[in-house]
């Protein structure tokens, strides 16, 4: 039943407006097909939501804000996110670095992260953060933050299987370059949305947290490393950032200590 709050987080507030359906190529096929999509989704059939939609559902149909939304969800949903579950854990904490709390969600649990960044780039597809509704630029933090953690505990945090919150491989050295992408991507739709996302969804520690880590990260090394979401722009000096601030205990996940000096963030990685 989680689930369904995934989706109608998203499209909830279009539920209200005229002529949602216009536009439509066929338009009771593509609903029937837009109904079959949502009840699978809710049912965690996530292959087989995405499958009406980009197999049954007219172009037309496909190219509907809330086709793109429930598309958006429905890989979401095949990366790992329970957005009920994600939030509510997120909500419950009171103390760990900000990259641990994006991770926290999955350890003990499977993910694929590359899924998230496949529903990221659908809400991208809907156009920049100041021209989305509120909705979706909340999902995009959320989603953002899926794709940060769980690239964290699948990549670094790999043992026990499953992972135990603490990383057990060199972050500046053993973590590819594409995972580091994932990261830097999650990273930045989640710092460029996060004001978006209020206290009562993740909790105020988690909530505050996020936001003193993007402002730190923004600080040292400039909005273009820290609020990128386009793979073609990043570059292996933006790489090698985001290895120094998730290499950092205060920070990240890693073994280096600032101190408590954010100057010291891009000496973490040798």
């Amino acid at each position: 039943m989680n689930k369904i709050i995934l989706i109608i987080f998203l499209v909830l507030t279009q539920a209200c407006q005229n002529n949602l359906m216009d536009g439509f190529g066929s338009h009771d096929a593509d609903d029937k097909h837009y109904s079959n999509a949502l009840e699978a989704l809710n049912e965690e059939r996530y292959d087989d939501s995405i499958g009406i939609i980009n197999q049954q559902m007219s172009p037309a149909g496909q190219a509907q804000v809330k086709s793109r939304e429930l598309l958006a969800s429905a890989y979401a949903g095949k990366c790992g996110l329970n957005f009920l579950d994600y939030t509510s854990r997120l909500a419950q904490l009171s103390s760990g670095s900000p990259m641990y709390l994006t991770m926290y969600p999955f350890i003990g649990r499977t993910a694929l992260p590359d899924f998230c960044r496949q529903s990221l780039l659908i809400i991208e597809s809907l156009g920049p953060t100041e021209l989305r509704t509120v909705n979706q630029n909340t999902f995009a933090a959320i989603v953002g933050m899926v794709l940060l953690g769980s690239t964290l505990r699948t990549s670094a945090d790999i043992s026990p299987v499953f992972g135990n919150g603490i990383a057990d491989v060199d972050i500046c050295a053993a973590v590819t370059d594409d995972e580091v992408d994932n990261m830097l991507i999650g990273f930045g739709h989640f710092n460029k949305n996060l004001s978006y996302v209020n206290d009562s969804l993740i909790g105020s520690f988690s909530n505050t947290s996020l936001a003193n880590v993007g402002a730190t990260c923004t600080a040292q090394f400039g909005a273009e490393t820290c609020e990128v979401t386009d793979a073609s722009e990043i570059t292996p000096t933006m790489r090698l950032a985001f290895r120094d601030l998730a290499n950092t205990v205060e920070h990240g996940i890693g073994v280096y200590s600032t101190g408590g000096n954010p100057a010291m963030i891009p000496s973490a990685c040798p």
